[in-house]
């Protein structure tokens, strides 16, 4: 009997070890309600610093919040938000954002996620795209530039070519992944609808720099389907905040409505500059002058679109009304006289008054 209950004394003291160590792992993954609070309040600080743009703050505010809980979400969204802007200034930031919210990825549905993490993750790789588009640029003018008699081997020649091959791979695997979050954000009802369809109109317009022909032609008519879809959005959001300030008896909410509803036409004045000029590219030149006409009633102070409106006109055979355009645009502009665009503008008008 007294063996028998050595051995299973023995068998319980084995057990308490591993036991031990999983009470000790699950006290150590535990977050007290005082933490966070703790973690929480640094959360809210983080966000008004980074609403300022004090972007040393709001990341100092960030890491002391995750001592106290290092599984926010909150906390561990708003740290690849500013990965993701230090990127602007060094690249491999970008990679540092992603690597964060891809392990944000893995705890939620698309579905459940903070709509942020899909906008701001798709900023990520289009930042990554267009520095990998830079890298390859530079090394294709150095190739270009590159005399027979120069200094340059054959193999460094070729080694910059490969290098500047597995850019161009690098830049189509990021801009694929960038459409990817805008298209699934955009596919979702809510507050990232709108910047998802704006981002999504430049992507395709960029790839179509990438294409040739009848697939370029095509991509760009992709890219003005999707423009049509984000201007007629914006146009509902102004309607919208239009009527709330008619209805609102608060100054805080009138003052908030009326900078939204402005920061909203100064989106769709820059937005249809940019697709004038798609459609120009189109030969739509009516469809581009329309939206020209639109934009200068907006903000007739810009003399560019007064010249882009002028090249619409001169297409349509409207010469009188392109030679006030180009009139209007050389008495307005401070390009300098001998400058590319000053220049065409004076010949294009020469040309016409010859005519």
């Amino acid at each position: 009997m007294r063996r028998e209950h050595r051995r299973s004394c023995r068998f319980s003291i084995d057990t308490i070890v591993p036991l031990a160590a999983l009470l000790l792992s699950a006290c150590s993954t535990f977050t007290s309600s005082n933490d966070r609070e703790k973690a929480d309040d640094h959360y809210n600080n983080a966000r008004s610093y980074l609403n300022n743009r004090d972007y040393e703050r709001s990341a100092d505010q960030v890491r002391r919040g995750l001592v106290y809980d290092e599984s926010h979400y909150g906390l561990r969204l708003m740290q690849g938000w500013l990965q993701a802007i230090a990127g602007r200034n060094d690249p491999r930031s970008y990679e540092r954002a992603l690597q964060t919210f891809d392990e944000l990825r893995d705890e939620r549905s698309d579905d459940e996620h903070d709509y942020r993490l899909l906008l701001l993750s798709g900023q990520a790789h289009q930042g990554l795209y267009l520095a990998h588009r830079r890298a390859a640029l530079a090394l294709e003018r150095e190739i270009e530039s590159t005399s027979p008699s120069g200094e340059s081997t054959p193999g460094d020649i070729e080694q910059k070519r490969a290098r500047a091959a597995e850019h161009r791979r690098e830049l189509v695997r990021h801009m694929d992944a960038a459409e990817k979050d805008y298209e699934r954000l955009a596919s979702r009802d809510g507050e990232g609808k709108f910047p998802a369809l704006e981002r999504l109109f430049v992507l395709e317009t960029d790839r179509a720099t990438l294409l040739e022909g009848e697939a370029r032609r095509l991509q760009l008519e992709r890219a003005a389907a999707r423009a049509e879809e984000y201007l007629a959005l914006n146009a509902y959001r102004q309607e919208h905040y239009s009527v709330m300030l008619e209805l609102t008896l608060e100054a805080e909410q009138e003052a908030l409505g009326r900078e939204t509803r402005r920061e909203l036409r100064r989106r769709e004045r820059a937005f249809r500059a940019t697709y004038a000029n798609l459609l120009f590219d189109l030969g739509k030149w009516d469809k581009a002058r329309e939206q020209l006409d639109l934009v200068i009633a907006i903000d007739p102070t810009i003399d560019a679109n007064y010249y882009n409106r002028a090249r619409c006109l001169i297409e349509l055979g409207r010469k009188s009304a392109a030679k006030r355009d180009l009139q209007d645009f050389l008495r307005m502009t401070k390009l300098a006289y001998d400058s590319p665009r000053v220049t065409e503008a004076n010949q294009l008008l020469q040309d016409l008054r010859d005519a």
